[in-house]
């Protein structure tokens, strides 16, 4: 049988143990794929590991199991959609003089949350916010998943490149190389 061992942690209940569905998405199983995500979801709603891990315990894990760290930024890959919330996030990225805006001195990217993304192709690749939210957002994207990110691995800092309010960040992307995608406010 399939076991789990943990190292200097407690380790989660064994219902979250084991499980397949993504935890961030609606799906029809008990519990999710990320243990400890699991475990703080169904410590908030028990439902989540005893019926199914429905649209409210996906959103419930956005907020629970934040990527509002750097170091637990979420690995996602290839085109897509990709849900955010950062109403609970801290900030906890670097100020960049290249993410300066045109309105004014603001360096800094708030309430950051963090995705480690990986390139399923070689292409120009378009990281945007446009029409997806009604936060005031700002983006960078930085070389490689390396935390915390250093000026000389950002790639672009985007700032109201497709509105008054939603960002897109751009960069040329390698097939199989991850890249650190970082979302806050303005």
């Amino acid at each position: 049988a399939p076991g789990h061992f943990c190292v200097n942690v407690t380790c989660p209940i064994r219902v979250c143990i084991n499980r397949e569905g993504d935890c961030f998405a609606q799906h029809g199983a008990t519990g999710c794929d990320n243990a400890f995500c699991c475990e703080k979801v169904c410590a908030a709603d028990p439902s989540c590991c005893t019926t199914d891990w429905d649209s409210f315990c996906a959103d419930r894990a956005r907020i629970l199991c934040s990527t509002d760290q750097c170091a637990d930024a979420l690995p996602i890959s290839g085109p897509g959609v990709f849900p955010f919330d950062n109403r609970t996030a801290m900030t906890d990225g670097p100020a960049h003089a290249a993410c300066a805006t045109t309105t004014g001195p603001e360096k800094q990217i708030q309430k950051d949350v963090w995705y480690c993304w990986t390139a399923s192709c070689t292409d120009t690749v378009f990281v945007r916010t446009c029409g997806q939210t009604t936060v005031d957002t700002k983006l960078a994207v930085y070389d490689g998943c390396a935390c915390p990110p250093t000026d000389a691995a950002l790639l672009d800092c985007g700032d109201d490149r497709c509105g008054a309010a939603q960002s897109t960040a751009v960069f040329h992307a390698v097939a199989g190389r991850s890249y650190l995608i970082r979302l806050g406010n303005y």
